[in-house]
């Protein structure tokens, strides 16, 4: 399901009036030790600091960004009890909050590119 809802967001045509969109993929500690693999979906009007960021991140189930910006050197957000800074630049994820904390490799996603009919799977097989 998280795929379907990445390749929804990819695949949208970006229009002056559309926010920009950046997606990462990392591994987040939970408490007890437990590491789990995460998807984080942003998305901001403008890459100045200080725009608002929106989005979700997935921790088994998707959670929304309860609110976050742009910052010097990436993002920083709240969601679910915890709070993320990202940095594309240094590809880093530090985090802390009711789930623990942690610093890991966040890598970004690349837009999928073709037209729809070559990207999409083919349903009859």
């Amino acid at each position: 399901m998280w795929l379907l809802l990445l390749s929804l967001i990819l695949l949208q045509a970006p229009a002056p009036a559309t926010p920009s969109h950046a997606v990462f993929e990392s591994v987040i500690s939970m408490k007890g030790g437990k590491e789990i693999g995460t998807i984080i979906l942003l998305s901001f009007p403008s890459p100045a600091p200080g725009s608002a960021v929106t989005g979700w991140i997935q921790k088994h189930d998707f959670f929304p960004i309860d609110s976050g910006q742009v910052t010097e050197t990436g993002f920083t957000f709240q969601a679910a009890g915890n709070t993320y800074q990202l940095n594309p630049r240094t590809r880093r994820l530090v985090y802390n909050g009711i789930d623990g904390s942690g610093d890991k490799l966040a890598k970004p996603l690349d837009a999928i590119t073709g037209d729809r009919k070559s990207t999409r799977l083919n349903s009859s097989h």
